[in-house]
Parts: C-alpha cells; sequence; structure tokens
C-alpha cells in the first residue's frame, strides 16, 4: 500500500489525492469480495426453504447418526445449487488488513509523513501527538474508516 501511496503523491503532487485514489483502490478490491460474498448471500436465500425443509425433517435431535444424515443432506443441498455456506465472510477478511495497511501506510510513512494534510504537518512524533492532542490522529483515523465503509 506505501508503495502505491507514494507512485500516487510523486505523480499527483498532492496527499488529499493520493489518499483518496488509494482509498479508490481498496474500494474497487473490497467490491469484488463484496459482490462474490452478496451472490452467496442471495443463492442461500433462494434455497431457505429447502433449507427449512430439512431442519423441520430431522427437527432437534441429539443423537448423532440423525445430526449426521442431516449434514450430509445439507452439503449435497449445497452442492447440487453451488452454494458455498461460508462465502458470505470472505469480504470481512479481506476488508481489515486492507483497512489496517492503509492506515499504516499512511501514519508511518516518511515520505507522506514530511508532507501537510488540511494545513497540518503530518510529521507528529508521539510526544507532539500527546501534547496537542490525538484530534489530527484521530481525524485521519475517522476519515478512513468512513470512507472504507
Amino acid at each position: 500500500m506505501a508503495k502505491i501511496l507514494i507512485g500516487t503523491h510523486k505523480i499527483i503532487k498532492s496527499t488529499i489525492v493520493a489518499i483518496f485514489l488509494l482509498t479508490l483502490f481498496n474500494r474497487a478490491i473490497g467490491l469484488l469480495f463484496t459482490f462474490k460474498s452478496t451472490i452467496q448471500q442471495e443463492k442461500i436465500k433462494e434455497i431457505q426453504p429447502l433449507i427449512n425443509q430439512i431442519n423441520s425433517k430431522y427437527g432437534q435431535t441429539k443423537d448423532r447418526q440423525v445430526m449426521m444424515q442431516k449434514h450430509a443432506e445439507m452439503q449435497k443441498l449445497f452442492k447440487k445449487h453451488d452454494v458455498n455456506p461460508m462465502g458470505g465472510i470472505g469480504s470481512m477478511f479481506v476488508a481489515m488488513p486492507i483497512f489496517i495497511s492503509t492506515y499504516v501506510a499512511i501514519k508511518d510513512n516518511a515520505y507522506i509523513a514530511s508532507t501537510q494534510l488540511f494545513g497540518k504537518s503530518t510529521a507528529l512524533t508521539t510526544k507532539e501527538v500527546l501534547k496537542q492532542g490525538f484530534n489530527f490522529q484521530i481525524a485521519l483515523f475517522i476519515l478512513l474508516l468512513v470512507v472504507l465503509q
């Protein structure tokens, strides 16, 4: 992420535009996973009556053999309709590392740290941050959080 951010910043010469373009890039990556996840959720909604039928057929039994039959039927149903029951959680595992890497790329990058964002220097030491308060860093974090969501 840092290399993409630095490259964009060198070409455009604007920190805010570079961050914005990096955010758009991240959203495009996340959108691919979200799209796939949404398709899986829609497929599960379509076969939900069949899942409910299987659940009502076997009830709330604790018998191991009956539970294995129930799960085998569920697996056949998922395979027949090309559904991955865990396919809906892929976007969650992608979004957080992208968000963290973007935040770290902005926060810890010496090239970006030597610039200004909204008229404030981004090159603050921990002591300066504590002295001034966390306002700017919190604002940057919230900005990224809002844009990436």
